[in-house]
């Protein structure tokens, strides 16, 4: 039987992958977030998701800071 790693473990193994210029990771499941990439993700609410006030505004927040931003240097690479 084969267990799955937790969301934040996959999320940050993609990261490391496919090496993106800069990303946002969106979910409820907030255990297991390595602490390097605990500012890339905004925690949705259980049951409303993004349609949350508060986390609608922290993403809209976050997007605007990403976009307007030069690209961050993609950290936990090679290490």
């Amino acid at each position: 039987m084969k267990i799955a790693a937790p969301r934040g473990m996959q999320v940050w193994s993609d990261v490391v992958r496919r090496q993106p210029r800069d990303w946002i990771a969106v979910d409820d499941d907030f255990l297991h977030w390595p602490a390097w990439c605990r500012d890339k993700y905004v925690r949705t609410h259980e049951h409303e998701g993004i349609s949350d006030p508060a986390v609608e505004s922290e993403l809209r927040q976050r997007l605007a800071l990403m976009c307007s931003a030069p690209a961050p240097e993609v950290k936990g690479l090679g290490s």
